[in-house]
């Protein structure tokens, strides 16, 4: 049941991450769907109810939402949710797993565009595609 949750996350956050590249936005009705996933993500933990990790997964997100806050929105509010959405679903754990993979490819990513001209210092990229690959590379 948990291997389902995985590739229905996966899927939804591809999705998110397709939006992200082709409209810098993400539907706000999609992101509600996200909640969906929490009490699946509780139920499948594999026998052991860990309701904690889940809700200290959130924090990550809340950081998030309140780094959008204070910039002004230079952070997405729809990175924070999904990462809040994630957390809560999966836990602590996995969510700092996933964003340290997410963090570290952005700043590669931006570097090497940076040093080939293709971005600018004031340049803004999506964030939920290296999520998702962060995703992707924490369980596949």
């Amino acid at each position: 049941m948990r291997v389902f949750l995985y590739i229905v996350l996966g899927i939804y956050m591809a999705f998110l991450a397709f939006e992200d590249i082709m409209k810098k936005t993400i539907p706000v009705s999609f992101l509600w769907l996200g909640i969906l996933f929490i009490p699946v993500g509780l139920l499948t933990e594999g026998g052991s109810f860990s309701l904690t990790d889940n809700a200290l997964g959130i924090i990550p997100g809340a950081v998030l939402l309140v780094i959008s806050y204070v910039s002004r929105g230079q952070i997405g509010i729809g990175d924070g949710v999904l990462v809040a959405q994630v957390g809560a679903s999966l836990g602590l754990e996995v969510i700092v797993r996933i964003l340290t993979a997410a963090l570290l490819l952005i700043t590669a990513f931006s570097v090497i565009m940076l040093i080939f001209g293709k971005l600018k210092r004031k340049s803004t990229l999506p964030f939920i595609p290296f999520v998702f690959t962060g995703y992707l590379l924490t369980f596949f």
